[in-house]
């Protein structure tokens, strides 16, 4: 088998593997410790307690109901081990401690949270496909609980609900990776607006999320400043079933708060509900051996967190208004040109609850020279079906633009009814310039000495309609124009690159070095690129670079492997057909070696027997120089120690590979045979040639490189 056949599954293995990284004690506030924005408060109204009722306890004589409360001290379960009740206490360091636990005060069985998406319709999270409905309430707290209620004797029957069996759907049982349930109660919600999900579009990178849930203590707590960082797979059901699920960081529901929303504040939707900790969690307390539990957050591990509720919205029932598609439209041209598709075209359509929209006024207009946007619908209120679409068109138009710029428009159809808002965003990015940079990095030259012949390319590529000009130069860490790096043959050239997908659409310059003055300082140098136009550049007026360094006396050649196990000898103690890869060092002429270091770069086993310290026992390690002088450095020698050998990635076959390197030098890592010191004063130019074989049968070792750095000085005649 051939390395580049195995690089899918060292891709499983090891590079795709995600980091977690932990940070202490997020905090996660009251919604009555903070001052909320209007639609955070509405968020935060929109989500109910889901109790069972042994915990709620209505009083008749004055139509209001209590929940059972406790002084929080801590979670109790039973020990699968000794069968008998297991306490852990909350820190006194903890944001939580002393709150008061509600409803029932054992670790399982409590309630959990449902949110608001109709005026009669709910969602949450069964956590089972066999959801009793009928045995729980959905109470509303007290808007002043904790901070300014004490207690929960006397919840007004107006906010607690019946949950009734029309229109209950368990999507649990339907679809792995979303623990989601909908839910009607016996009555129209009074004096809270319902949320909606997300049916239409996509979230961006970077959109504002924020959480409300409740935990088992306390009211409804809340994350305001939490990020949208895309969709990611997660697979279920073995690896045959992947779920979208979307990964947002400083969003931290505890235990209580399934079923709560994780909402978008920019589109103002619902992404998912949560089924479990997501970012926070309770860990053992700050000091060792403790028994007691503080908060924590999770930030890289999506898992946790439900399925997109936009791939199950179909199952969900829809009361508002709703507008498709959503996704936000991109218009990219050049000044004076022409609009790829400056028709866009909705559809409208009534709710279960709601049929009556406006169409606003856009914003985002500026002048009388900025794009233009027009709807098909004139601002007023309208009327919607529920089953026949309404058409709505909005054209662009660019005549009127002059000079290059961003704007952004924004319609929005307003839900009469359930007071939400449908934000059609259009973007016009006219005359704007972007290119990409291949390579975008520099390097560390390495010559034995001047002139410098070697060239580094760089390819500069327009991706947009507008051409772009752009002025290259070179620079010393002053900002001085370069002693020694050339781009083009110059400080400073200009490029102009056409527009995308025409001729000259990409230009490559080539990046040199000169010989310096003698006193000239050799420290690293850069490559700067800027537009010629920056008002009119993507990113701003911020530049590119990539920095040069350069060392003189030294040289370091590669040589990739050929892609094929180390060949096995016939018997155990012989060895087999060596692997050899060769290394021409041409410009060398005049220059003797003065000091050799080696790297012996192997593929990176993944938990199996392939990789070091296991395969310095069994492989065969030679050098031979232009002169001839073959030297045996390694022979089946156990590692001296772990710091013979660096874990790295190389690139070879089109892949980054997990490699291992066996660094052999004189000075720290000596060879356990022959030192590398025997090749000095030797001509160094001319093919060196590096051997590795193997000496162990029904074993594999997978070399990937050779890398040789010399150093040289004048041959003395």
């Amino acid at each position: 088998m051939r390395f580049k056949d195995l690089a899918a599954k060292a891709c499983l293995a090891t590079l795709c593997a995600l980091p977690v990284a932990h940070a202490a004690q997020p905090s996660v506030p009251l919604h009555c410790e903070v001052t909320l924005t209007p639609l955070q408060q509405r968020v935060v109204d929109a989500v109910a307690y889901y109790l069972p009722k042994p915990y709620v306890t209505h009083n008749s004589v004055t139509n209001t109901y209590s929940i059972e409360t406790a002084p929080l001290q801590g979670y109790s379960w039973t020990n699968w081990d000794t069968g008998l009740p297991q306490i852990t206490h909350i820190c006194p360091s903890s944001q939580f401690y002393g709150d008061t636990s509600i409803g029932q005060t054992t670790w399982m069985g409590r309630g959990r949270s449902a949110v608001l998406v109709g005026h009669n319709t709910f969602l949450s999270s069964p956590h089972t496909t066999m959801f009793d409905h009928d045995s729980f309430y959905v109470v509303f707290l007290p808007s002043g609980f904790p901070c300014t209620l004490s207690n929960l004797d006397s919840i007004p029957a107006d906010n607690v609900y019946d949950p009734i069996d029309f229109n209950f759907n368990n999507i649990y049982a339907s679809y792995a990776g979303h623990d989601v349930m909908t839910f009607t109660v016996d009555r129209s919600v009074v004096g809270r607006k319902p949320l909606k999900i997300r049916r239409s579009g996509s979230p961006g990178i970077g959109d504002p999320v924020m959480h409300a849930g409740h935990s088992f203590w306390s009211g409804a707590r809340v994350s305001l400043h939490g990020t949208h960082h895309g969709d990611r797979p997660v697979h279920y059901n073995g690896g045959s079933l992947v779920v979208q699920v979307p990964h947002v960081t400083e969003i931290y529901p505890y235990d209580g708060a399934s079923g709560s929303p994780i909402f978008n504040m920019k589109d103002e939707v619902i992404e998912t509900v949560v089924r479990s900790n997501v970012n926070g969690h309770l860990v053992a307390g700050p000091a060792t051996g403790s028994d007691c539990l503080i908060e924590d957050e999770v930030h890289a591990s999506p898992q946790p967190t439900n399925g997109r509720l936009i791939d199950v919205q179909a199952l969900i029932p829809r009361q508002e208004v709703l507008v498709t598609p959503l996704d936000a439209v991109k218009h990219v041209a050049p000044i004076g040109g022409t609009l790829a598709q400056p028709v866009t075209t909705y559809e409208l359509r009534g709710g279960l609850s709601s049929n009556q929209y406006a169409v606003d006024p856009p914003s985002g207009f500026s002048s009388s020279t900025s794009p233009t946007l027009t709807s098909s619908i004139p601002p007023g209120d309208r009327f919607l079906s529920l089953v026949t679409p309404t058409p709505w068109t909005l054209t662009a138009g660019i005549s009127n633009v002059l000079t290059c710029g961003i704007w952004d428009y924004t319609f929005n159809v307003r839900d009469r009814y359930n007071l939400q808002n449908n934000y059609a965003r259009h973007r016009f990015e006219i005359g704007v310039e972007e290119y990409t940079l291949s390579p975008d990095v520099g390097t560390t030259i390495h010559d034995f000495g001047w002139p410098v012949t070697k060239t580094f390319p760089h390819t500069l590529t327009n991706v947009r309609p507008s051409p772009v000009s752009l002025q290259l130069s070179t620079a010393a860490p002053n900002g001085s124009p370069s002693a020694w790096l050339r781009v083009n043959g110059a400080t400073s050239t200009t490029v102009t690159l056409a527009p995308a997908g025409q001729p000259g659409d990409s230009v490559t310059v080539v990046v040199s070095v000169v010989t310096p003055n003698r006193n000239d300082r050799l420290d690293p140098q850069q490559l700067h690129i800027d537009h010629v136009n920056p008002a009119c550049a993507l990113a701003g007026p911020s530049r590119k670079s990539v920095t040069y360094a350069i060392t003189i006396g030294k040289d370091i050649f590669t040589q990739i492997a050929s892609g094929d196990f180390l060949d096995q000898p016939s018997v155990s103690g012989a060895y087999g057909i060596p692997e050899v890869m060769t290394l021409d060092v041409t410009d060398g002429a005049g220059y003797c070696v003065s000091d050799v270091n080696l790297k012996a770069g192997i593929m990176r086993s993944m938990g199996i027997n392939l990789d070091f310290p296991w395969a310095a026992e069994h492989i065969r390690i030679r050098l031979k120089s232009p002169s001839g002088t073959h030297l045996t450095l390694w022979d089946k020698n156990p590692l001296p120690s772990a710091a013979y050998v660096e874990d790295t990635s190389i690139y070879a076959f089109d892949y980054l590979w997990a490699a291992q390197n066996l660094k052999l030098d004189d000075q720290s890592t000596p060879p356990p045979l022959a030192l590398l010191s025997g090749f000095n004063g030797e001509p160094v130019q001319g093919t060196w040639e590096l051997d590795m074989s193997m000496a162990t049968v029904s074993t594999t070792v997978m070399p990937l490189q050779t890398m040789l750095e010399i150093s040289v000085a004048p041959c003395v005649p």
